[in-house]
């Protein structure tokens, strides 16, 4: 991905964004079959001894195969991912989640962070509400961040962590530090350090993706997947417990104000390369419902012509959350 700008926002093809489901599905295979012990031996639960490597990979395929699949393109990723540099405290609550279990797959991986060893990139996150678990601490989420890896380019699980509903950002990220490596999984190589700085950008960034939603600037579209990516379902996966479809992330374009439509009307428009957010403002505001304050954007519209890409602020960056 260029460092200048995303990548195009025309319409996708469904065999572009049926990936999200083949790649769902790949995972799920993977997991089940010889590999799946080794994708899994850095896990927590295995490194204590709780779950074996083999059936601690047989309950994560049983997750992921349920997960509704999700298609972030790689303009809209890109510019989550400037968002979420600068996103204010964000309070993960049950309208976060869109559903139960989801899986996100990103067109393009998203760069977390650089490290000595080299780009973290972030190609897929599954999540899982809990409220069949909810303690005395509340509803715990399972997160499960597949990172591109030689051993498995298209997402290594390497990422595990769990996140309370009413838990801040700052507050899961001073849990995490308070209790060492052992969120770690695969990333435990790299040293405890460099595990806070990784799992800081990812949750940032999965927060940034989860405001999107809730602001509703982007909106998860239904589309059916691809001919052949059903085909390979029926004859593949004859249990998987979805219809075939994938909810795809698409930009969604606020009215304009007035003046400026009647300026534009008046006016020959310019020949635009990209589309932008004219960025508004924060606000702290209160939701009575989950007695919580979230960072919330106010008034930003999205200006250029429909078929050019979106290009994040330079300088500026903005982020939208409820």
């Amino acid at each position: 991905m260029s460092k200048d700008g995303p990548a195009s926002s025309k319409p996708l093809s469904p065999d572009t964004y049926s990936e999200a489901l083949e790649q769902q599905l790949a995972l799920v295979r993977d997991l089940t079959g010889p590999r799946g012990p080794a994708l899994c031996d850095g896990s927590s639960m295995v490194k204590t001894g709780e779950a074996s490597a083999t059936r601690y990979a047989r309950f994560f395929a049983t997750l992921v195969s349920r997960a509704q699949p999700f298609f972030w393109a790689a303009h809209l990723a890109h510019a989550t991912q400037v968002a979420s540099r600068t996103l204010p405290t964000y309070t993960f609550t049950a309208e976060s989640f869109p559903c139960p279990d989801g899986f996100m797959w990103f067109q393009e991986p998203v760069e977390l962070l650089v490290l000595d060893p080299g780009p973290q990139l972030l190609q897929s996150v599954y999540w899982h509400v809990g409220v069949e678990a909810q303690d005395e601490r509340g509803v715990p989420v399972l997160l499960f961040g597949q990172t591109v890896d030689r051993r498995r380019p298209n997402g290594m699980p390497t990422i595990q962590s769990n996140v309370r509903l009413g838990q801040t950002l700052e507050d899961m990220h001073a849990e995490i530090a308070r209790e060492g490596s052992a969120h770690a999984g695969g990333i435990e190589a790299f040293g405890s350090a460099h595990y806070l700085d990784i799992s800081d950008a990812f949750h940032r960034f999965l927060a940034a993706c989860l405001s999107f939603l809730e602001q509703r600037l982007v909106l998860p579209v239904t589309r059916p997947a691809s001919r052949g990516t059903r085909r390979r379902l029926e004859r593949e996966h004859a249990g998987y417990q979805h219809e075939p479809v994938v909810q795809v992330i698409e930009l969604r374009r606020k009215d304009r104000p007035q003046l400026e439509r009647e300026e534009s009307s008046a006016i020959t428009a310019p020949d635009w390369h990209y589309q932008w957010v004219v960025s508004g403002h924060w606000r702290r505001q209160y939701y009575m419902r989950t007695d919580t304050h979230k960072p919330r954007y106010i008034a930003p519209y999205v200006k250029g012509p429909e078929d050019k890409p979106l290009k994040a602020p330079a300088g500026r960056v903005f982020a939208v959350t409820r």
